[in-house]
């Protein structure tokens, strides 16, 4: 069985090989308050007298869908293969 996150809690991972400097040095998931799944990305900042963590969070995005199969209503028309040449519009 998997790691299940409880509402509230997150988990952050190192970044060793960052890909550029804009990208956190820590990520990882978790649960929001209310149980909802989470990203969370933190930076390491140097503040007057010490460091610090800025972070962040927000909420997964869905993937967008690749083929027209996933798209409903939107090539219908030209499914069947009875191109006639003509646009659908």
């Amino acid at each position: 069985m998997a790691f299940e996150h409880k509402p509230g809690q997150f988990t952050l991972f190192k970044h060793d090989k960052k890909g550029n400097e804009r990208a956190p040095d820590y990520s990882g998931d978790g649960k929001d308050l209310q149980g909802k799944a989470i990203r969370v990305a933190a930076w390491i900042k140097t503040g007057k007298t010490s460091k610090f963590m800025s972070c962040k969070f927000d909420y997964p995005q869905a993937k967008p869908a690749t083929s027209d199969a996933q798209l409903p209503g939107v090539f219908d028309d030209m499914k069947d293969g009875d191109d006639d040449g003509k646009l659908p519009f």
